[in-house]
């Protein structure tokens, strides 16, 4: 449903945002604000001009913050598009700069100093004319009152008038100290906030951390902080996360009856992209025929690359004891080097192996039988993968043996998906456990899972009774792979389908590549540790 008033306002301004909407909606006139506005996940841009588009008048919080803000520019900007009336509301005296001059050149200017309660009371019966609401007698509560007439000694301004059809705009003095916390440390405490006697609720966000999103659910104190703290100890500025990450803090109740935790909600500081390739290699047998795949698992091209493949055993030097394929093969297809797009696959490597040749080169009573290790090196780097290949007297064949394997488990509360291409400025979480209520102490948990590779610097912002309070400031590189975890190296599932043809076309080992891609969501079900 359309809401009479669009809020726009600077994340510094909110709490004085959430006075006016207080005022305005005591008085029958329904607000929109991004703090409730949007469900998580969902894109903020679009939300934002959305709710613009339906409202029937945008209500902008005046001050020197909100007009350096980009955000306030486009939601400006956007109602002058949609013909929406705007209506300043001034909260501090300031200059008006570009380009808000321009925006409210032809507004006349009204001015109010001191009498906070007579402002709210014109505020609401000026806002009523703009939106063609039904006028009865204004509602103006002492809650705002008081708030704003904490700062009421400072001169402020008030000005209205109409804008050639197009902007209204009515100047209101307005006063708010907006009371934020920056926890200092992950260990420390602040005292708390509220201000008001043993008997108000009050709570502070008093710990904060930012660890691997498997360990969600499994940090359960603040003595088990400081993760971030060691992954950046060493003079990293980002702290290197797999596919994910999660913000934990810790909420503590200091009054005598319970708090209200409002909102969460994730702040995107600064997003980038991070378009690498990641160039993986795996080895499979189709029975006697070795097959070997390249596979890019990052999200930039690669180069052409090309690949020398050759085999040692256990009694040889790595290095200096070669033996070519052609010592245990007669039958050897090799690819022409190319680049790989991100997710594309391709067959490097296949070759027909001679068993009997295979067992007079390879290490005799290894592993139960005969053994020879494949090497492959990149010929634009001196990286190296290798695997074992092996074959035995009872069970005639080969197989692959490499790589890491381990599983843990951890469990989600609050997980977002963070578009990267779409660069979202925010995420809210909604739901009753982004919005408890606080006796003692409570853990809140964000996981975001980007849906590529990419450089974040963020934060959680918390409303607590009212009042916002912040993480510090984290800054991550997370790597998000093209494929589902562990689909493909090591001879995984994704390798196999591969190399269940060893003439399969390349559309259909793309298509079957493909069918793997990675899907964010997938952390919410898998319990697999990387």
């Amino acid at each position: 449903m359309a809401e009479d008033v669009f809020i726009s306002y600077a994340r510094e301004e909110m709490d004085a945002a959430k006075m006016v909407r207080l005022v305005l909606e005591r008085n029958g006139i329904s607000c929109w604000m991004d703090v409730e506005g949007i469900d998580s996940g969902d894109d903020f841009g679009v939300e934002i001009s959305a709710a613009i588009r339906a409202c029937k008048a945008v209500v902008f919080i005046l001050s020197a913050r909100s007009q350096r803000s980009q955000w306030t520019r486009k939601e400006v900007t956007t109602a002058l598009n949609f013909e929406k009336p705007i209506i300043p509301i001034a909260i501090e005296k300031c200059d008006v700069i570009d380009p808000f001059d321009f925006y409210f050149s032809n507004v006349q200017r009204s001015v109010v100093y001191e009498d906070i309660s007579q402002s709210l009371n014109d505020l609401v019966h000026d806002i009523k004319a703009v939106i063609d609401k039904d006028e009865q007698a204004s509602i103006v509560p002492q809650e705002a009152v008081d708030a704003l007439t904490s700062r009421s000694k400072r001169t402020l301004a008030r000005r209205y008038a109409p804008v050639a059809a197009a902007v209204l705009a009515v100047v209101v003095a307005l006063a708010l100290v907006i009371p934020r916390l920056m926890p200092s440390s992950s260990s420390g405490s602040a005292p708390a906030s509220n201000g008001g006697g043993s008997s108000q609720p009050a709570a502070t966000v008093y710990a904060s951390d930012c660890f691997y999103y498997n360990m969600a659910g499994n940090v359960t104190s603040t003595e088990e902080l400081g993760s971030y703290a060691q992954q950046t100890s060493d003079g990293a500025e980002a702290a290197l996360m797999n596919r994910a990450f999660s913000i934990l803090s810790f909420v503590r109740n200091e009054g005598e009856i319970a708090a209200q935790v409002e909102s969460v909600t994730f702040e995107v500081l600064e997003l980038e992209p991070i378009e690498e390739p990641d160039l993986q290699l795996d080895v499979a047998f189709h029975d006697d025929v070795l097959l070997v795949y390249s596979a890019n698992n990052g999200w930039g091209s690669t180069g052409d690359e090309t690949y020398d493949f050759y085999l040692t055993d256990e009694s040889r030097d790595w290095q200096n004891g070669r033996i070519e394929l052609s010592a245990i093969s007669s039958d050897i297809a090799l690819a022409q080097p190319a680049a790989l797009a991100p997710g594309e696959v391709r067959r490097e490597l296949a070759c027909t192996v001679d068993v009997e040749r295979f067992k007079e080169l390879g290490a005799s009573e290894l592993y139960g039988g005969y053994a020879l290790w494949l090497f492959v090196n990149k010929a634009s780097s001196d990286e190296e993968w290798y695997a074992w290949m092996l074959t035995y007297d009872d069970e005639q064949g080969f197989g692959v043996q490499n790589g890491p394997s381990g599983a843990g488990s951890y469990s989600v509360t609050l997980f977002a998906v963070l578009d990267v291409d779409a660069r979202p400025t925010s995420i809210r979480f909604t739901g009753e456990e982004a919005t408890p209520r606080v006796e003692d102490t409570y853990r809140i948990e964000t996981v975001i899972a980007p849906t590529k590779s990419c450089y974040l610097r963020c934060k959680d912002v918390y409303s607590v009774n009212g009042e916002l309070q912040e993480t510090p400031e984290y800054e991550v590189i997370t790597t998000v792979p093209v494929f589902t975890h562990e689909a493909f190296g090591i001879s995984r599932n994704m390798t196999l389908d591969l190399a269940a043809d060893p003439d399969m076309k390349p559309s259909r080992m793309q298509e079957i590549a493909d069918s793997y891609r990675y899907d964010p969501r997938s952390i919410l079900e898998d319990a697999s540790d990387f």
